[in-house]
């Protein structure tokens, strides 16, 4: 007689099964993790850009200023006094640096307002409210050379195209 043949002894699968299953969960873990990382790596990009802006647009702004400091007072500085404080002409530069200057109503500003070379009328120029203490030190955007008077008057925010109240000065810059 022939020995018995005995029939192979099955392994269980549980254990296949169970190590499918926890791979699976570490897998999607890893995904939801790198998604989460990659998103905040996208919000740290967006922040070190704009930190590099303001970083560019403080240094930009303190060499304005400076440059501005040095203008007011340099020796060969023209400097016209009005009402509140002074004109200052520095080669092309100009600046308004008023010290007493109010604090407009609410809804309104100061204007200035210079009158070209040539013209007839004022044309608005920049507007502005002082700090606190009534200072206020303005770089005007035009070219000194190409303006012959300078006025200040308040108007609404925003500023307006033509005077709406009377100037609290006009001075001449000659």
């Amino acid at each position: 007689m022939l020995p018995a043949m005995r029939t192979p002894r099955r392994m269980p699968l549980w254990p296949a099964y169970l190590a499918a299953a926890v791979a699976i969960i570490i897998a999607l873990i890893n995904i939801v993790t790198t998604v989460d990382l990659r998103a905040e790596l996208a919000t740290s990009r967006d922040r070190i850009a704009q930190l590099e802006q303001e970083i560019e647009q403080g240094v930009r702004t303190e060499i304005r200023d400076r440059e501005m400091i040095a203008d007011l007072v340099a020796s060969d500085s023209k400097k016209f006094p009005v009402a509140g404080g002074e004109v200052v002409e520095h080669g092309t530069r100009l600046y308004l640096a008023m010290d007493k200057l109010a604090q407009p109503p609410p809804g309104r500003v100061y204007e200035a307002w210079i009158l070209p070379r040539g013209a007839k009328n004022f044309s608005p120029s920049i507007t502005f409210v002082p700090n606190r203490s009534g200072v206020a030190v303005v770089a005007l955007p035009e070219s000194a050379q190409n303006v012959v008077a300078v006025a200040i008057s308040i108007e609404p925010s925003g500023g307006s195209r033509y005077p709406t109240t009377k100037p609290l000065f006009v001075r001449a810059l000659q």
